[in-house]
């Protein structure tokens, strides 16, 4: 019942609760907070920071531009529809964002120590991004419509024809994130700051050209496309860097699986999505491994990395 500032004051007082914890959990470390001024730490840390901080501002631009390009091309209907979609598939980020944040510390410990280890976490990273984003982009295409009914209504059906391109350029995301990531570990952070800067021109001229022609489809086929920038260039410079995926042994269990989970969501349509998705859900990964996509190996790399994730720091120290 209260105005929009009330809901920016939820934000703040979110900010100071994780503040407050974090410099409990700090004391409790055995390290107390003092307060100085090094100017030179801080001319130091300023220099380094620099490019990250200018990458992650061009990439908040490319995630809210076409939102005000469809307002100004549009109106502010369509843009309530396209946030709707945009909404839905930014939730699923979560994912490959957690992973990732998780996965920065040891890539950057092995970049110092073990270039070796870093490629397999690197693989690791990728066929698994590459295994959950496949299935839900597919099923989503498949029940876009009925998900926007379901969350917003039918007045919302619009959203539908942007969900189902949207959801491709965030198949794209949750490679994106990881190898992001990977570039940051590896001291990559201005080739990332300039492919972003570019990535958020071209998705502002995609939009440009786009919107007028396709209307909603239009702005996501700018971002899917911007998504695909960031793919193609980020891959080609870590391949360069000696980092390298056999996509040929990774891409075709999953579109398998997928293939087998997307002929029962069309022949099971009319059941209710609450069971329908479960169920796919259930399908893909049972014959996901059933073709071996998961193996032992998987595993036992999956627990060298929690060790060394344990044990790496403290190496370190």
């Amino acid at each position: 019942g209260l105005n929009v500032m009330a809901f920016a004051v939820i934000y703040l007082l979110s900010g100071v609760v994780v503040l407050l914890f974090s410099i409990i959990i700090i004391i409790h470390l055995g390290i107390k907070p003092k307060f100085e001024c090094d100017f030179e730490f801080i001319k130091d840390v300023f220099k380094r920071a620099l490019p990250f901080g200018i990458g992650t501002l061009f990439f908040v631009y490319y995630l809210w531009i076409d939102r005000v390009i469809l307002s100004v091309m549009l109106n502010e209907t369509m843009v309530g529809y396209y946030s709707a979609a945009y909404t839905l598939v930014n939730a699923l980020s979560f994912i490959p964002n957690a992973f990732t944040t998780s996965l920065f510390p040891i890539m950057a410990y092995y970049f110092k120590n073990s270039d070796k280890s870093l490629n397999t976490i690197y693989r690791i990273g990728i066929k698994y991004m590459y295994m959950l984003a496949l299935p839900i982009a597919v099923g989503t295409s498949l029940l876009g419509s009925n998900i926007i009914d379901i969350i917003y209504g039918p007045g919302f059906i619009m959203s539908a024809q942007a969900l189902k391109v949207l959801i491709w350029a965030e198949f794209f995301v949750y490679i994106d994130v990881l190898l992001s990531q990977m570039m940051y570990s590896i001291n990559r952070e201005r080739v990332t700051m300039i492919y972003a800067g570019v990535g958020t021109v071209l998705n502002i001229v995609l939009n440009i050209i786009f919107i007028p022609r396709f209307g909603l489809a239009g702005a996501a086929a700018a971002t899917l496309a911007t998504e695909i920038w960031f793919f193609t260039i980020a891959y080609y410079v870590l391949s360069k860097s000696g980092y390298k995926i056999n996509w040929m042994t990774m891409l075709p269990k999953p579109i398998i699986s997928t293939f087998v989970m997307g002929i029962f969501i069309l022949t099971f349509m009319q059941l209710p999505i609450a069971i329908l998705i479960p169920i796919a859900a259930m399908i893909y990964f049972v014959v996901l491994y059933a073709t071996k996509y998961i193996s032992n190996e998987d595993f036992d790399l999956a627990r060298q990395v929690v060790a060394a994730k344990m044990k790496g720091p403290s190496q370190k120290v």
